[in-house]
């Protein structure tokens, strides 16, 4: 009998520690429901305060557990509670190296916008990579392009590599009348906008016609401080080679932007080549690189031509 209340002790003891061992280990580690309820308090915040969701943040602790309470708000009937859902799986996406989650993120958000097109969010898909779109998705987007083609739409066709869309695509280019004026000029028509999108979508999929046209619709821009201000940066969205070498030569110049002094933003030719090729290219020192070992203008353009000149290939971001 007394070594049964001794047994008996010993297993209270043992349940004891067990619950309390259980108490500790669940304060050092993140239970399945911790990112549901600190997301959910955040958008409680976000609504009676405005506060952002720290979006970084909550990735960097939850990693990619974020994206299914965040899916929950994309439907929300407020905007900016949807928008900084859509944000944060974004965020988690990009951030993933697991491409099969890469996919279920972009996945997700193409839903979101095309359920909720006042909300936009096209442009922010161009980010991702033409791997990160699963065969299903890349679908819907030809599916939208038969029925509401617009230029973020049509760019999203050739980042997410759909090459389904060619076709489609050439006969938006062919509608267009002759010469294409697709930029800020008088007289610019929408269908040469979406002409010069189609353009640059082929080109990026490796239509080479098409790429030589973009690289001259854009050099024979007559407005030399649209050009280089502009559309060097919207020219790196075709990531092919032959961008890389027309963009390079903007690098080696030492030209300064005409009438842009006292502006805080990049001034120099080399500078805005420089935010065009970052997009375009791996590893490429680019302006927010804090290794580059100089702190003048000077020094960091002649770092990133010598950079340029030591690649024999091109690594180029798709």
């Amino acid at each position: 009998m007394n070594m049964n209340k001794t047994n008996q002790c010993h297993l209270f003891a043992a349940i004891v520690l067990l619950a309390l061992f259980g108490s500790v280990s669940s304060g050092l580690t993140e239970e399945p429901n911790d990112v549901r309820i600190v997301i959910a308090q955040r958008i409680q915040k976000l609504r009676t305060e405005g506060r952002s969701l720290e979006v970084a943040e909550l990735v960097k602790n939850y990693g990619f557990g974020v994206v299914a309470p965040a899916e929950f708000y994309l439907d929300d009937s407020e905007v900016k509670v949807r928008l900084h859902a859509f944000g944060l799986i974004r965020h988690a996406g990009l951030t993933s190296k697991v491409p099969a989650q890469r996919q279920q993120a972009v996945d997700k958000l193409l839903r979101h916008v095309l359920k909720h097109r006042k909300d936009g969010g096209i442009e922010d898909l161009l980010a991702f990579k033409a791997a990160d779109f699963s065969k299903p998705t890349k679908q819907k987007i030809i599916n939208q392009l038969e029925t509401l083609p617009n230029y973020d739409l049509i760019l999203l066709v050739g980042a997410a590599d759909a090459n389904s869309a060619l076709p489609k695509l050439k006969t938006i280019v062919d509608n267009a009348k002759e010469p294409l004026r697709p930029f800020k000029l008088p007289g610019r028509k929408k269908s040469h906008r979406l002409a010069f999108a189609a353009l640059m979508s082929r080109a990026r999929m490796g239509v080479k016609e098409d790429i030589q046209r973009c690289i001259q619709i854009v050099e024979s821009h007559e407005d030399e401080d649209f050009r280089v201000g502009t559309l060097l940066k919207r020219l790196s969205y075709v990531r092919q080679p032959e961008v890389v070498e027309y963009i390079k030569g903007y690098l080696f110049m030492d030209k300064v932007e005409p009438g842009s002094g006292g502006d805080i933003i990049p001034t120099t030719y080399a500078q805005r080549a420089a935010i065009a090729l970052n997009e375009m290219l791996k590893d490429f020192p680019g302006t927010g690189d804090a290794t580059i070992p100089f702190n003048t203008l000077e020094g960091w353009t002649a770092y990133m031509r010598d950079w340029m000149n030591k690649q024999q290939k091109w690594n180029i971001i798709r």
